[in-house]
């Protein structure tokens, strides 16, 4: 969610959970509290998922998505990736 760090600090509290999915996906979710580090304000909270999969011998795919909540001065974000691996 965080480019760069804020000013005042940044300071990231999570917690995940992982499991192997049908088709031989894999996929982990993230939960994520963000505060300031001087003065522990709330900057937002964060939900993250990751799927990933082989595809072939040398091939795998990753998606990605994120979904931050704001606080403030912070706004709300949504953002979305794939991705293609070749490993040779």
């Amino acid at each position: 969610a965080f480019l760069t760090t804020p000013a005042s600090g940044l300071q990231d509290l999570y917690a995940w959970v992982g499991a192997p999915l049908p088709g031989g996906i894999n996929a982990k979710l993230v939960y994520h509290h963000f505060l300031t580090d001087t003065n522990r304000s709330k900057l937002g909270d964060e939900i993250d998922l990751t799927l990933g999969r082989k595809l072939s011998a040398n091939v795998s795919g990753l998606f990605k998505a994120a979904f931050l909540k704001g606080n403030g001065t912070h706004p709300d974000l949504a953002r979305v990736s794939c991705e293609l691996d070749y490993a040779f």
